[in-house]
């Protein structure tokens, strides 16, 4: 997954999702997630929130999430635009998010999972 000047073309050997959004301290740009399509699946889509929400992933799923615009805590940390949030394996399946202000907070979300059904597992 990158934030790129522009969208990711689908290749022999991957597929890819790109979303075009304009935040993050970068101005316009995609965020691309390539992959191999016989194996996962991958879907980026943007959340915006203007009050507390519950997010919820299904257990097997690797959710990675950009701030595109506005500033929220995840639990007792506080993200701004430009941070990065995962969520896989053994944390929680819901998600508390809290914007910090009256601005609304804009997310894109990139939602990785296998096609077989079982757990995907992410190693720094």
């Amino acid at each position: 997954m990158r934030l790129e000047s522009s969208a990711a073309p689908m290749t022999d050997a991957m597929d890819a999702v790109s979303l075009e959004v304009s935040g993050a301290g970068r101005g316009i740009h995609f965020v691309n997630a390539r992959f191999d399509a016989s194996v996962i699946t991958a879907e980026i889509r943007v959340e915006i929130l203007t009050a507390p929400a519950d997010l919820r992933r299904p257990e097997g799923e690797i959710w990675v999430a950009i701030i595109e615009a506005g500033e929220l805590h995840d639990g007792s940390f506080t993200v701004r635009a430009g941070d990065v949030l995962v969520w896989e394996g053994d944390d929680p399946l819901s998600v508390a998010l809290r914007p910090t202000g009256h601005d609304p907070v804009q997310l894109a979300v990139v939602k990785l999972g296998r096609r077989d059904g079982k757990v995907l597992r992410w190693v720094p």
